[in-house]
């Protein structure tokens, strides 16, 4: 395991998170500006995914706001808001991070990074 094993970037074409050295996402913790916080948490059992769809997450993850579980199709980013997403898929490997903003319509206008460093 890499320091980087969790490196992560936005793909604004794409509106997809990506890892950055193609490894399946296992956790991801999402905060928004007002400190609402969510988390995608990889089922036990199935097959976690390289390249993550805020908008149509895959049936692989769970959802959770606090201790709430929701249907992982549930989460939508707030229009105006500012948010940041956190890989800690690998506890040992330094956690990363994307800020992002979005639009009038809740799509992500604004990422950085953008691309793997």
């Amino acid at each position: 395991m890499s320091c980087y094993d969790n490196q992560i970037h936005y793909d604004l074409e794409a509106q997809t998170i990506k890892t950055c050295n193609g490894k399946d996402i296992s956790y991801l913790f999402i905060e928004s500006e007002k400190g609402e916080v969510w988390e995608f948490h990889r089922k036990a059992g199935t097959e976690g995914v390289n390249v993550f769809h805020l908008d149509s997450p895959s049936s692989s993850y769970t959802l959770t706001r606090g201790d709430v579980a929701l249907p992982v199709d549930s989460f939508r980013l707030l229009p105006k808001h500012q948010y940041i997403i956190t890989n800690h898929t690998y506890g040992d490997a330094a956690d990363s991070e994307i800020a992002v903003s979005t639009d009038e319509t809740g799509k992500i206008r604004r990422a950085k990074p953008e691309i793997c460093k």
